[in-house]
């Protein structure tokens, strides 16, 4: 199986907020990859968007070191960064980039193990290095600004299809049904989703959200007096982070600190299950 064309709504094509387009180019990779596909099944072009915009909100979050460690210097992520930013004529971001990466070759192996070894936070030399250009990077963003080149981009693209939602979750479906081997998929890939991605997928799911990107963790996070690890992450309602406690986890809304929602380890397991 390979697909070829970029599926994006009706809606986003009409809509006068770009990054309405861009959104509905994640959703439809995001529900590509819900239904198991590999990246070298999907559009490489669809692929190239996504992560173009992974980048540009993980630089924004929380500086170049955040965006590495998030994808554990993906060469197959880092690829379709630097082929989109060029392909979308974004060639000073491109360039930009690759100092970027350039940046981890500098420190090397031994530089890079210790760079994923050690916390984010507090005194970390070699997260502090790879963070150097991100004032660049910002700067560059008043002249040459990401999200415009890439709406630019997917909006006039020559394998554009635009579907009514409805549509777009038949043809998503049918993808899905075509998939021979899809419950193994499906087992191999719950093995190896780390503990907090399957809870933060639960919460989601509950609260009626589709999660787009896990940002960061903090591990100092403190509630009601006590020290918890929270884990953010971005979804098609914005910003979010959840804790887990002793017998539940909870969501909560970033810019307003209101609880979302609550659930059970059982409800959790239930809905992993």
């Amino acid at each position: 199986m390979h697909l070829d064309n970029l599926i994006i709504s009706k809606e986003s094509l009409e809509s006068e907020e770009k990054y309405d387009l861009i959104l509905s180019n994640i959703q439809y990779v995001n529900a590509l990859f819900n239904e198991t596909l590999t990246t070298d099944e999907m559009p490489a072009d669809a692929l190239k968007s996504y992560y173009v915009d992974a980048y540009l909100l993980q630089i924004n979050n929380g500086g170049f070191a955040q965006f590495i460690s998030n994808i554990s210097a993906d060469q197959v992520i880092i690829d379709f960064i630097y082929n989109g930013l060029k392909d979308m004529g974004a060639v000073k971001n491109a360039d930009m980039f690759e100092k970027m990466i350039n940046l981890c070759n500098e420190l090397g192996s031994e530089g890079m193990e210790k760079f994923f070894n050690n916390p984010p936070w507090g005194d970390n030399p070699e997260r502090d290095f790879l963070n150097q250009l991100n004032d660049e990077f910002h700067h560059l963003q008043d002249i040459e600004n990401i999200l415009d080149y890439n709406y630019n981009w997917l909006r006039f693209h020559p394998k554009l299809q635009a579907l009514s939602e409805t549509e777009i979750q038949q043809h998503v479906e049918e993808i899905g049904k075509a998939i021979p081997d899809k419950e193994e998929r499906i087992a191999a890939s719950q093995s190896e989703m780390p503990r907090y991605t399957q809870v933060i997928l639960a919460l989601c799911h509950a609260a009626g959200q589709e999660l787009l990107d896990i940002t960061m963790g903090d591990p100092s996070f403190e509630y009601q007096g006590e020290e918890v690890i929270s884990w953010h992450f971005i979804t098609d309602a914005g910003l979010h982070y959840m804790i887990e406690l002793e017998d539940k986890a909870i969501m909560f809304n970033e810019s307003s600190n209101k609880n979302i929602l609550e659930l059970s380890y059982e409800e959790i397991e239930g809905s992993i299950a």
